[in-house]
């Protein structure tokens, strides 16, 4: 299963734009359907994001200020013809010889099935089977909620512009954190908020300018003891894209050799294995201990 890329985003919005109008839920429901995505609900909303972004950037789409709603905010067509040349130039990309097009259809048709299948597997396996007390689906968190938070922080300046920077596979691993990050943040009653940099962090990670995720105070300040772990908005060499938790978060499930420890604060070595396993590094309730 893939991930919707601009053009399968900029299809869907064509397709559920009602008089110019839509919401990010609408498209992703209709990415969804299609069954050929791996990702649902807040994860597939997630991903459909930098798409979004992408389009807001070059006009071709819009906030509906009629509408002050944080969540699911609303969007307008700013500009339908750039939208639908966007849709057809990709179309044209994608064109190949009529034999080969009849097999690619033939594919998008199983794979449209087995999507549906998979759906159905995960809707019974989440009846039959209790949630972990660490589960990020939607069923724990309104994935509008989750994409007003995104969209909050995606909107500040620094975010964006260190996001802009980043090369496409970066973005990707930024995205995949800021979901699981904000998912859980909201999760557990916390707010985002931007410092220029901690000491006693992992190597090379010290006085970097970073979100973190904390219950805040009148003044801006992050409560003592309140921060769960921050995002470094710094990516190189020796500082890839990372989560960096605070010890008093850490589970009893992780494995000295697969961190690198701070003073207080440890980060994964491997970022894609955090994000397929996040119980194995993170744990709410030892911090509540």
């Amino acid at each position: 299963m893939s991930i919707p890329n601009k053009y399968d985003v900029a299809e869907a919005i064509l397709k559920v734009a009602n008089g110019n109008g839509f919401k990010p839920s609408e498209v992703r429901q209709y990415l969804q359907n299609s069954g050929r995505f791996g990702a649902i609900g807040a994860a597939l909303s997630a991903q459909i994001q930098s798409s979004l972004r992408t389009f807001r950037d070059k006009g071709y789409v819009g906030f509906d200020q009629n509408y002050n709603q944080k969540k699911n905010r609303p969007h307008i067509i700013i500009s339908l013809k750039q939208l639908q040349d966007f849709v057809r130039t990709q179309e044209i990309t994608r064109h190949e010889p009529t034999a080969s097009a009849a097999i690619d259809s033939r594919l998008q048709e199983i794979e449209q099935m087995l999507g549906q299948l998979m759906q159905k597997v995960d809707q019974l396996s989440a009846q039959i089977q209790p949630s972990p007390s660490n589960d990020h689906s939607e069923s724990a968190v309104p994935e509008e909620e989750v994409s007003e938070m995104i969209d909050l922080i995606m909107g500040t300046g620094n975010v964006r512009a260190f996001y802009q920077s980043l090369r496409p596979q970066d973005k990707d691993r930024f995205d995949r954190v800021l979901q699981f990050a904000s998912t859980t943040a909201i999760e557990h009653g916390r707010e985002y908020g931007e410092i220029g940099g901690y000491a006693n962090q992992p190597p090379y990670y010290n006085n970097v300018q970073a979100l973190i995720f904390a219950r805040f105070g009148n003044q801006g300040d992050a409560l003592a003891g309140s921060r769960m772990y921050s995002i470094p908005l710094v990516c190189d060499q020796n500082r890839p894209i990372t989560i960096i938790i605070r010890n008093t978060h850490r589970s009893h499930r992780v494995l000295e050799e697969k961190v690198s420890e701070g003073g207080n604060s440890f980060r994964p070595l491997s970022l894609d294995d955090f994000l397929d396993n996040p119980d194995h590094y993170f744990s709410y309730d030892a911090g509540q201990q």
